[in-house]
């Protein structure tokens, strides 16, 4: 799925066609955190705990609003009990080509 300015502002009334990078990206990074943080059994809260994050962070991560800092990423990779890279293994080569960054 193609996240667009139009998808995402239609009620707006604003009809652009341009994939909106930082949204896109937010959303597959939050896809992933929430994977691992289910897999390893932990809530939203407990993770934000575990990584020294405040409340209701987690959730806008996963949500795909807000797009994370190198920071935020080693945070969450030592919360989870994973490595970074474990964190982006969702952007393949194919994913960044898409992205057009």
């Amino acid at each position: 799925m193609t996240v667009t300015l139009s998808s995402i502002v239609d009620r707006r009334k604003v009809w652009f066609r341009r994939p909106i990078i930082g949204v896109m990206d937010a959303e597959i990074f939050g896809k992933r955190v929430r994977e691992l943080r289910e897999k390893s059994g932990l809530s939203q809260e407990k993770l934000e705990q575990a990584s020294n994050l405040t409340t209701g962070f987690v959730s806008t991560i996963e949500s795909g609003k807000k797009t994370s800092s190198l920071t935020t990423i080693l945070k969450l990779g030592y919360g989870l009990k994973v490595l970074p890279s474990d964190l982006l293994s969702g952007f393949t080569f194919d994913v960044l080509r898409k992205l057009k960054l």
